[in-house]
């Protein structure tokens, strides 16, 4: 119980720029907008989420969640009388932790293929450590998944970790049962969220790796039954989601394929804004300067010293057989399903108009974080085997780097509230428990700003028609109707 409440703590302490970022873009409104499509009927949600899943995207199981979502976060408001932004901040706080696990999953895979065999609770104390001291905010980018939404990006990679994980696991299996347990959790991940269609690219190194021995033994009926049994699931998701969606997508951009003289610039920047402070010149730019640490700062330092250092001196890991080079061969799927998200969203026309510098990025940065955390993780095992002089300062090092990306961090969520106080005073007023004027004045203030025209509509008609079904009383009594 002991590690478990150290360990959330990290989470908390570590993440704590990323958690607490107000709502922003889409995320603020997609709970009244959900309200007033639905009339906050749980039943028309579900229904809603399943329009969703079949539109131009096939992700049934990730719109329902979405939706899902939303419809609960007007619900824990209005049960618990807390502020807007609590649920929100659960949210987060929960997908980062299970991302942590997923990932973690992935590398004790990897580690154990080495025969190199670490508690599961120490490993993931590392893994968050690396992950936390690398996690960047990119809030001038509004696509960040970072410190905005983060139920396509994080979420997402949960199942992708476990699916790279299982590939590692069962790289030797020919059972039927172990391809089609991979070939399970590959097509649950796709249903969650298409981006992880790329899985397919790390199931194929997989599949080739597997098969070459076979092949070279001009054994073709093996490697045929286990490509059929690895991507039987996938094949019906992908196929019937194209059935589906067939003539759907040519009015949206992010899945149109964009120009092909343009993927390899657009996917180069996607691939170096991932990598740790690949996303530092895009803040120096926002934030201008950077302030000296305050004391945060250095409780973060002295946490990642006090995680890192706990591996070394470690008996154990010394002893332990030589983790070879060749290890670097068990990542080539993660590898390869790392440039397979960058891609299928660079290739897209609306992501080379957007991502057009690097630290610009969208939800394959959750993914590309994760697997860069795993890659510093077995770089820093490696170090600490064959010099713990040059693993210590390897552990200095991400540790001050990790410090560094916090007080990054913490400006970044600083600056965005403060450039988006309009939305987070009108967040606040949510609450029965404000006066008429109070909440007439937050409005006034939103609705001030120029927003897009169905912005501020879908806000606008959502928040008043949930603030009346749920108090039963006006949000504001001298009128809240949106500006046309």
């Amino acid at each position: 119980m002991i590690k478990l409440v150290l360990w959330l703590f990290s989470v908390g302490l570590l993440f704590m720029p990323a958690i607490i970022a107000q709502p922003a873009g889409d995320d603020l409104i997609n709970p009244y907008y959900l309200f007033f499509e639905t009339n906050g009927s749980f039943f028309e949600t579900i229904r809603v989420g399943f329009e969703y899943g079949t539109s131009h995207k096939f992700d049934i199981i990730g719109q329902i969640f979405f939706v899902l979502h939303s419809w609960l976060w007007i619900q824990f408001d209005y049960f618990t009388g807390l502020n807007h932004i609590w649920f929100y901040v659960a949210t987060k706080a929960s997908i980062f932790a299970l991302v942590l696990v997923s990932g973690t999953y992935w590398v004790f895979q990897l580690l154990r293929q080495v025969h190199l065999i670490i508690s599961f609770w120490k490993l993931l104390y590392l893994v968050t450590a690396v992950a936390g001291a690398t996690v960047q905010i990119h809030n001038s980018w509004s696509n960040d998944p970072v410190a905005n939404y983060p139920l396509s990006g994080y979420a997402s990679a949960i199942f992708s970790f476990v699916v790279l994980a299982l590939l590692v696991k069962h790289k030797s299996s020919d059972s039927s049962k172990d391809l089609l347990m991979i070939s399970f959790w590959a097509s649950i991940a796709i249903l969650y969220y298409q981006i992880n269609i790329a899985l397919l690219a790390a199931m194929c190194v997989f599949w080739v790796t597997q098969s070459w021995s076979k092949i070279k033994g001009r054994d073709f009926l093996q490697p045929l039954k286990t490509g059929i049994y690895l991507f039987l699931f996938p094949a019906i998701v992908v196929f019937y989601g194209s059935f589906i969606t067939s003539g759907k997508t040519e009015n949206y951009d992010g899945t149109s394929i964009g120009e092909w003289t343009q993927f390899p610039k657009t996917t180069l920047i996607g691939l170096v804004g991932t990598i740790p402070g690949g996303g530092w010149r895009l803040s120096e730019r926002y934030l201008g300067s950077l302030l000296f640490p305050g004391w945060m700062s250095f409780l973060v330092l002295a946490v990642l010293l006090v995680i890192l250092f706990s591996f070394w001196p470690n008996s154990a890991l010394q002893k332990s057989a030589k983790i070879p080079i060749s290890c670097v061969l068990f990542l080539t799927p993660a590898l390869a399903f790392w440039v397979a998200v960058v891609s299928i969203q660079t290739v897209t026309l609306k992501y080379q108009n957007e991502i057009i510098s690097i630290g610009h990025v969208y939800n394959f940065y959750a993914h590309g974080h994760i697997f860069a955390a795993g890659a510093i993780v077995l770089l820093l095992l490696v170090t600490l085997q064959k010099s713990l002089r040059w693993g210590a300062g390897l552990v200095c090092v991400i540790a001050i780097f990790g410090m560094t990306q916090f007080q990054i961090n913490s400006q970044l969520r600083t600056n965005a509230r403060d450039a988006n106080y309009e939305s987070w005073k009108l967040l606040n007023a949510f609450n029965v428990s404000l006066d008429d004027a109070a909440r007439c004045d937050a409005w006034k203030t939103w609705a001030s700003i120029d927003w897009v025209e169905y912005y501020e509509q879908h806000m606008g008609y959502g928040y008043q028609q949930a603030f009346k079904t749920l108090h039963n009383q006006d949000f504001c009594s001298t009128g809240t109707n949106p500006i046309p």
